[in-house]
């Protein structure tokens, strides 16, 4: 049932335990079964120390978050150093249907960046 493996996964990323390719993959599956109750063990993973495991937390936040977590995202759309992080944000924020007048000013700050790939991520968010 989807209630029992969430809890087996988030408890699997509370150890601490799990090697990158684990992280990631739970980070998926989490997101695609769209269970709210991930949401504190994503928001724990945005923070990563490793840029592929922050990505997919990203992406997972979209489709489990709260519109509050756009503006958690919309840090990580302007601090992370990996631009698949920044873009994965871009697109979550977009997912959470955010009305935070300062994360759309993120937004529409995101369509004037140097990088097409932000500046397309913004435009469709």
């Amino acid at each position: 049932d989807r209630a029992e493996a969430v809890a087996v996964l988030t408890q699997a990323l509370a150890s601490g335990r799990e090697p990158l390719a684990s992280r990631i993959a739970i980070c998926r599956t989490l997101g695609v079964l769209g269970a709210p109750e991930a949401r504190p063990a994503l928001l724990k993973l945005v923070e990563d120390e490793d840029p592929l495991v922050r990505s997919a937390a990203c992406r997972a936040l979209g489709r489990v978050g709260a519109p509050d977590d756009a503006a958690l995202l919309a840090r990580v759309m302007t601090t992370d150093q990996s631009r698949d992080c920044r873009v994965a944000a871009i697109e979550s924020i977009g997912q959470l249907k955010a009305r935070d007048p300062r994360v759309l000013d993120r937004l529409v700050e995101g369509m004037k960046n140097p990088d097409p790939s932000i500046r397309l991520a913004s435009y469709d968010a």
